[in-house]
This record gives structure tokens, sequence and C-alpha cells, in this order.
């Protein structure tokens, strides 16, 4: 009886006679509904499965960390930093890029400096060693001309026997 009362409606997707009880919006019949919450469920099943396969097998990726050059894997596609503190560093980049230059420049003057005084050192030295030798060379030639001079001595002797 509760079927009677309402009025006589098309399907809106397949055009079969169907009525409409009263205090309803109902714009499909039974059959439309059901085919139409088959689909959902299907679509609902399926996106269900995708998001258990993706918990249970997630797909890694391999980064490297343009800041600290370590290598790192991530389960999301666009994440670039190995860790919040990298990430921090990348805003700070040209401070910390000044900072290296000017050690970069100090640790240069230091090596001149120390290049330099060594320098100075080695010029002190070679002059130490020059005068050394100087003096080591003239003994170095006298005792060869004495030994010169007794080794003609000796062949003069040996040959007049």
């Amino acid at each position: 009886m509760s079927e009677l009362a309402g009025w006589q409606i098309k399907c809106i997707k397949c055009k079969a006679d169907m009525i409409q009880p009263e205090g309803s919006n109902s714009r499909f019949c039974k059959l439309c509904t059901h085919k139409k919450d088959k689909s959902q469920r299907e679509r609902a099943n399926a996106k269900r499965q995708l998001i258990r396969t993706k918990k249970l097998i997630p797909e890694y990726y391999r980064k490297d960390c343009p800041i600290c050059e370590r290598n790192f894997k991530t389960t999301f596609k666009n994440k670039v930093y190995c860790t919040k503190k990298c990430q921090v560093k990348a805003g700070q980049v040209e401070k910390y890029l000044e900072r290296a230059q000017s050690k970069l420049t100090k640790c240069e003057d230091r090596i001149v400096k120390v290049n330099k005084i060594y320098e100075l050192k080695m010029i002190k030295l070679q002059e130490q060693i020059d005068y050394f030798n100087k003096h080591e060379e003239i003994k170095r030639a006298k005792m060869e001309a004495n030994y010169n001079r007794l080794n003609n001595a000796y062949l003069l002797k040996t040959s007049i026997k």
C-alpha cells in the first residue's frame, strides 16, 4: 500500500517506469541503485587493495643529500634533504660559503708566510753549508795535491829500481 502512495516516474538512468514513494527524492530504480552501489563497492575495494599493497610493499627512492652528500632512502619522491638539519642548512649556504672562503684565504696566507720563513731559513742554511763546504773543499784540494805528490814520488822510486 505504501508503494502505491507516490508518483509514477521514469528512472533517469534506464528510463524504466517506477513509483517514487512520497517523502523520497530517489530518481533511480532499485536495479540501477544496486548496480551503482556495486560499481562503487568495486572501486572502493580496488582502492583499498592499492592502499594495502602500498603499505605492505612501499616503494623506496635512493637520494643524495646536496648539503652533507649522504645517500639516503625515502618513500617520498620529492624529498631532497636527508634531515631537517640539512634543510635548515640549505637556507644558510651563502653564510657557510663566505666562512669557508675566508678560512681558505687565511690558510693560504699562513702557507705563504711559513714558506717565506722557511725560505729564509733555507737560505741561511745554504750559506752555512757553502761556508763549510768551501773550507772542506780547500782541505780536500790540499790533501789531493799531497797524495799526488806522494804517488809521484813512489812511482819515481819504483821506476828507479
